[in-house]
């Protein structure tokens, strides 16, 4: 995914060559009792090993402006969910720099639709306003 735009001064959320990666050995164990005998099995190489590191985001620079609207597309695992994790401070980047300028709020479920006949933009609404009542 390579992302970049020119920067503006007065941008809501900038991001700066943000690098993520996660390592496929921690994050692919079964259950907890599986992390816990593989970590007692070699607990110096489950610290420090970078050799299953899976880099999902590369190098992403890009500013957001207030009336901008942004379209993340690439293939599965490409890592646009992981980019909007990040932007919304549910995910550290490994490097990089985010600058958030304004109140950002996450609508993250694995139900993807709430109402099937309504639109993508007014199940978000609809869902943010369950979420976050004001």
């Amino acid at each position: 995914m390579n992302l970049s735009k020119n920067f503006r001064a007065n941008a809501l959320v900038t991001l700066k060559n943000i690098n993520l990666a996660f390592d496929l050995q921690k994050t692919n164990s079964l259950t907890l009792k599986d992390s816990f005998i593989n970590f007692c099995k070699s607990p110096i190489q489950n610290l420090f090993s970078t050799n299953n590191m899976y880099h999902c985001l590369k190098n992403i620079s890009f500013s957001i402006q207030e009336g901008d609207k942004i379209g993340i597309i690439g293939k599965n695992g490409a890592g646009k969910t992981s980019l909007c994790h990040i932007i919304a401070g549910n995910y550290l980047p490994i490097s990089g720099t985010i600058d958030r300028h304004c109140k950002i709020r996450s609508v993250f479920n694995a139900n993807p639709q709430i109402f099937p006949e309504l639109s993508g933009k007014e199940n978000a609404q609809l869902v943010s306003r369950l979420l976050y009542p004001e």
